[in-house]
């Protein structure tokens, strides 16, 4: 059985908690003064290390000293081009790190990070028989999705990154309204920066999408801004007015 959505929290005061999605999986949702989500997800490899996909920074002392209790830090996941600003304190902590990032990715990180970065194959070759990698065509930042097939058949969990926002409100201030003006509402939505930055070539990742769906649609999925999705929205987002006018 999955768990609940993890439980978010603001910035004055850094959860602590790893939620387990399903057996070796699990997420850190933190939430700062705009109420904007920030999440970081957690694989367990082979040897009972972690990869952590999309280091969040400044998430405190006892969400590490929590996360140390799940296993080390042995890859440090980027998952495209703009998600690196973690990284290098999550370097600090766990000095034996190598940091992943996909080949597109690698191109703009080499010029704003200092560390040696390592290709996606450091990482499929770590990964436990039942998770494997996507990466979706014609997206420009390199970004790539986990899979994770757990035991339990009817489970199927995709890790992501910027592809889906699902929201819970609307955040504060002006950032709030910046977001309204992209697309980012309440719910589950695909906003105007993939489609409209990201996305290089939208008929090939629009009909790879649904194909996924199609043939094997998961049950949840991870993002790195917002609650988990589940259910029957997953599929329908894709197929959605809006998201038709966008993709």
């Amino acid at each position: 059985m999955t768990s609940p959505a993890p439980a978010a929290t603001s910035a004055s005061a850094p959860s602590a908690t790893w939620t387990e999605v399903v057996p070796g999986v699990f997420q850190h949702a933190k939430r700062d003064l705009r109420s904007w989500y920030f999440n970081t997800s957690v694989v367990r490899l082979r040897d009972g290390t972690l990869a952590v996909y999309s280091p969040t920074a400044r998430l405190g002392d006892a969400a590490h000293q929590a996360l140390g209790e799940l296993g080390t830090p042995s890859l440090l996941v980027a998952p495209n081009y703009y998600h690196w600003l973690g990284i290098a304190e999550w370097q600090e902590r766990y000095p034996r790190a190598t940091v992943v990032a996909s080949e597109p990715a690698q191109t703009r990180l080499r010029k704003k990070m200092p560390h040696e970065l390592a290709g996606l194959s450091v990482l499929r070759d770590q990964l436990p028989d039942h998770v494997d990698l996507l990466e979706p065509p014609g997206v420009k930042h390199g970004e790539f999705w986990i899979r994770v097939r757990p035991p339990h058949p009817r489970e199927l969990v995709w890790i992501t990154c910027d592809a889906w926002i699902n929201a819970p409100h609307t955040p504060r201030g002006m950032f709030g309204v910046a977001c309204r003006a992209l697309g980012v509402t309440p719910g589950l939505r695909i906003a105007r920066t993939w489609t409209g930055l990201v996305l290089a070539d939208k008929a090939a990742y629009r009909d790879w999408l649904l194909a996924q769906l199609q043939t094997s649609p998961p049950t949840c999925v991870l993002v790195s801004h917002g609650e988990p999705i589940r259910g029957d929205s997953i599929a329908a987002c894709p197929r959605s007015e809006s998201s038709r006018r966008e993709l």
